[in-house]
């Protein structure tokens, strides 16, 4: 592991933690918790977060089926876990929508695409366990934040888009002798996918011999554009997105090029910057922080954005 992804790993996980202390999990909200998805023990561990009923004495609501979130965490690649996002994720189903928060391996640990055949195998999840949950597994949605935003997007591109697909699979056979665990279920692909302070273009850091990128890639870092630089890979077939960033977010540019792109090939999307000069706190995935109006605003959008695809 780089110095680099050990600084990342101790120091982020201060921040989270000092971000979300005092915060108590909502009453509104029953939580499935440490749920295998895989094989790979605490790397596979799910939590699954539904609204109670008015009865409360039951966790799932028995009237409707859910309509599903899949949360991709952020963390650079390197760092990451769903402990640090739950206060966030369960405000979301306390907007009505069953949410899947999950930890999924990381770098250097594990290496190029083993997060997308994580993500991969929690949708099968999901869809094997949509009866005992009451999910709707025809309304399912990703959001993901920084190289979370990355994942869920390149997920999206590899339900729709062979070329994108066939590259992944090549490299994966080529570099460790096996194909890539990824085979989305049939005609699957996200109902539409929020793209939070995302990171759509590495080239950036290809070009600066980043250190997350030799831990994502190993001796394979300089081929990383080629499967991380989401707009090479956009197809009329992208789902609905919501693209979002923050006035003082550094990755602000990236996501209006985002935006752009989008536009370019007049994909149905919405993009949002949210704050001001004057709103410092508006920074890079300032939407988990749930002592920020901003985010609680952000969320809401977000949420209503995706019930017009239900």
């Amino acid at each position: 592991m780089s110095q680099t992804s050990e600084k990342y790993r101790i120091e982020w996980l201060a921040a989270d933690q000092a971000r979300d202390a005092g915060l108590e999990e909502p009453a509104d909200v029953s939580a499935f918790k440490d749920i295998p998805y895989g094989e790979f023990g605490e790397w596979n561990l799910l939590d699954l977060y539904v609204p109670r009923t008015a009865d409360r004495n039951t966790a799932l609501e028995t009237s409707r089926k859910l309509p599903v979130i899949i949360s991709i965490h952020g963390g650079a690649f390197v760092y990451g876990q769903k402990e640090t996002y739950k206060f966030y994720l369960m405000s979301l189903a306390q907007r009505g929508f069953a949410v899947v928060n999950f930890n999924y391996r990381l770098a250097p640990e594990y290496r190029f695409p083993a997060a997308l055949e994580d993500a991969d195998a929690v949708v099968h999840w999901v869809m094997d366990n949509a009866s005992k949950y009451n999910l709707d597994a025809k309304n399912i949605f990703m959001v993901g934040d920084s190289a979370g935003a990355n994942y869920a997007a390149l997920y999206s591109i590899y339900c729709v888009n062979p070329e994108y697909a066939r590259k992944v699979q090549d490299a994966a056979k080529s570099w460790y002798g096996k194909q890539a665990r990824i085979n989305p279920p049939l005609t699957f692909k996200p109902r539409a996918v929020a793209l939070n302070c995302g990171l759509y273009d590495i080239t950036e850091d290809r070009n600066k011999k980043a250190d997350i990128v030799v831990d994502l890639f190993g001796e394979h870092w300089e081929d990383c554009c080629e499967y991380l630089n989401v707009e090479d890979y956009l197809t009329e077939k992208f789902p609905p997105s919501f693209v979002m960033t923050g006035e003082y977010d550094f990755l602000n540019l990236q996501n209006r090029h985002m935006d752009r792109a989008l536009s370019k090939q007049n994909l149905p999307h919405v993009f949002k910057s949210y704050g001001t000069k004057n709103d410092k706190e508006i920074s890079h995935v300032f939407h988990v922080n749930m002592k920020l109006p901003l985010a609680h605003l952000c969320n809401d959008e977000e949420c209503e954005f995706f019930k017009r695809y239900i």
